[in-house]
């Protein structure tokens, strides 16, 4: 279920409708933000608008979309920084990446990014987003009503495992996975202290599928480079650990992350033993195992 908000565009030459669906209204510091952006043409007549083409979740392909957020009694929008736009239409014709929105026709984009960590804090906060139609026309340029979401506060072990996350160089390293933002295994020492440290937290399934992730990162790279075949063996025994970890107590999503990684340990394996791994370690980390 997703919580909406909309307004009609009072423009010239246009009649849209643009709705803001959060999918939750109520989400934790650290839980990522899923929402869906809706342009639907109210008018008689068409109008020309960027398509809503997503990537990953969080780039914009055409045009420029911006998600915005205050807190409860602050006057200034700021900037989350959480999209990305690509603006591949500086390649192309206006013909090729602008498209017809007929009357009572509607367009939709999916969007799944990080949440803005480092700036928001408890309580009720407001979101909305800057919608480009047209580049070049600041006239056809849309803002979305608010929707209010409220972010919960962190108690006992989450408020202590939140805290040292927060005081890390790059607190976001642990919702990688759930992004594809590329490898970086170097916050492995992090996320083992802060499932050591706080084995009751709730962030320890995002520290789970991290390493779950850069474990089988690692036995890659091992065996890419060194083939030291007892270290990859045990990066894969740890991916492999974790991963379970993942699979028990992670969300839909995070499931879904661990049993492709999970599968790919196999290749890893066969790689590493030119083909003809030895059939017992075949069994370990053939997904699903047998042992």
């Amino acid at each position: 279920m997703f919580f909406a908000s909309s307004i009609k565009i009072i423009e010239a030459q246009t009649a849209l409708s643009l709705n803001l669906y959060f999918e939750k209204d109520t989400i934790d510091l650290l839980t990522p933000w899923s929402f869906k952006l809706e342009v639907l043409n109210t008018s008689d007549g068409n109008v020309l608008v960027y398509p809503l083409l997503v990537s990953s979740g969080y780039v914009a392909e055409y045009g420029e979309i911006i998600l915005e957020k205050k807190h409860e009694n602050d006057s200034i929008w700021e900037n989350t920084k959480l999209l990305i736009n690509r603006y591949s239409h500086i390649y192309s014709s206006e013909k090729n990446y602008c498209i017809t929105l007929h009357p009572n026709e509607r367009i939709e984009g999916s969007f799944f990014c990080m949440p803005p960590m480092q700036s928001i804090r408890p309580g009720k906060i407001e979101v909305r987003v800057s919608y480009s139609l047209l580049e070049g026309l600041k006239q056809e340029r849309a803002i979305s009503p608010p929707v209010t979401v409220y972010i919960n506060e962190y108690h006992g072990n989450d408020s202590l495992a939140f805290g040292y996350l927060k005081k890390q160089p790059r607190p976001e390293f642990l919702l990688f996975p759930l992004f594809s933002m590329g490898v970086d295994t170097s916050d492995i020492a992090r996320a083992e202290y802060l499932i050591k440290k706080f084995p009751k937290s709730s962030l320890c399934p995002y520290a789970m599928l991290y390493l779950n992730s850069m474990y089988a990162q690692k036995a890659q790279n091992v065996m890419l480079k060194s083939k030291n075949r007892d270290e990859a063996i045990q990066y894969l025994r740890l991916s492999k650990k974790y991963g379970f970890g993942s699979l028990e107590y992670g969300n839909s999503r995070m499931r879904e992350i661990a049993k492709i990684v999970l599968n790919g340990l196999e290749m890893t394996l066969f790689k590493l033993y030119d083909n003809s791994p030895p059939l017992d370690l075949e069994l370990e980390f053939t997904f699903p195992f047998k042992n």
